[in-house]
């Protein structure tokens, strides 16, 4: 996120009157949750940022909690806020539990492959897939959430050359994942997003 970012994430802290501090050029937002306690996320600022490396990557408790506030912010602003994630456009993912039956809503980066959005199942390069990849394969049929558009779509992985070309190039532009993909041995997953809507009306 940068300065202007960081600032616009202020101000909504103000008006819905979440606290927010800053330590060594590090914002950090706390949202109450009553008497519980609060949540804390990091949102690393041009000046919080490592000078070896521009990007770092959450894990564990640190990653479920910013995942919970990313998801509070995109939703309260309708994507004004948090829509990018290391310069890519962000949406939500909305899939449905493949042993629960529950709804499961997670922030993604995505690039476009024509009309369709791809999102990337690195995980950080675990050696496991993300839980909504898992999701995805048991039942494609998700919900998207790109800023203020909201629609339903359909999930597919994408498999032999095509994935190749689009990996080939997403690498190009965002090499970090060439990393997470040299750290496991599993295939990374990409899974492109179809607008369902335009089925229906097709």
């Amino acid at each position: 996120m940068d300065a202007r970012g960081v600032q616009r994430l202020r101000q909504s802290c103000r008006a819905r009157r979440v606290k927010h501090l800053e330590l060594g050029g590090v914002a950090v937002a706390r949202v109450g949750t009553g008497a519980g306690g609060t949540r804390s996320v990091i949102v690393v600022s041009g000046s919080g940022q490592r000078p070896k490396d521009r990007y770092f990557t959450l894990r564990g408790n640190a990653l479920k909690r910013w995942v919970r506030i990313h998801l509070w912010v995109y939703r309260t602003t309708r994507g004004r806020l948090l829509a990018k994630m290391r310069g890519m456009p962000t949406l939500l993912l909305t899939t449905t539990g493949r042993r629960s039956g529950r709804r499961h809503t997670v922030p993604l980066p995505y690039f476009t492959d024509g009309a369709a959005k791809v999102v990337i199942g690195s995980f950080a390069g675990s050696d496991r897939h993300p839980a909504w990849v898992l999701n995805v394969i048991a039942d494609p049929v998700v919900d998207v959430q790109d800023r203020g558009d909201t629609y339903p779509g359909r999930a597919e992985l994408v498999t032999g050359e095509e994935r190749a070309a689009l990996w080939a190039g997403l690498v190009q532009r965002s090499p970090w994942y060439a990393d997470y993909q040299q750290q496991t041995s599993r295939e990374i997953p990409l899974v492109r997003i179809t607008d369902a809507r335009a089925h229906s009306h097709g």
